[in-house]
């Protein structure tokens, strides 16, 4: 990740959901992003449905079709060596 893109909101929030440990593994593709501290309440599932095929069960995904929790998921998934 670039310095500068780590000034962006969107960013900052995925490394966040790392640093707090929010990202857990719940099954085989499937994964739980717990809220930040202090920052919103709410878990969010994401499915990694095919290939490269992530879902997330939150507004962000709906709207946009990719969220920060998706994000972080990715991220988790390449340091833990899953591809």
């Amino acid at each position: 990740i670039k310095k500068s893109e780590l000034m962006q909101p969107f960013s900052r929030k995925v490394l966040e959901f790392l640093a707090c440990d929010c990202v857990v593994a719940a099954g085989l593709g499937v994964y739980s992003v717990k809220p930040i501290p202090g920052y919103n309440k709410s878990t969010y599932t994401v499915i990694k449905s095919t290939a490269e095929v992530f879902e997330c069960n939150c507004q962000g995904f709906a709207k946009n079709g990719y969220c920060s929790h998706i994000a972080a998921v990715k991220i988790y998934r390449r340091k833990r060596g899953e591809y």
